[in-house]
């Protein structure tokens, strides 16, 4: 993609399932957001750690519930 990995991103909580986005902002500015496994963006985090990390205020709320 030519592109630095940005952001990963947990987005939703829906019947138990978590679901998860990687941000990437490419060589020419834009950004592409790729939909992925929660597992696999963690998975990513751990070896990239200073990629930010975020997660939505209602998957907080949720899964605190």
């Amino acid at each position: 993609m030519h592109g630095e990995l940005t952001e990963i991103r947990i987005t939703d909580l829906r019947s138990g399932t978590f679901y998860a986005e990687i941000a990437v902002t490419r060589h020419d500015g834009t950004q592409a957001e790729i939909d992925c496994r929660p597992s696999d963006a963690l998975a990513i985090l751990v070896r990239r750690p200073a990629v930010r990390f975020v997660v939505a205020e209602a998957v907080l709320a949720e899964a605190g519930a």
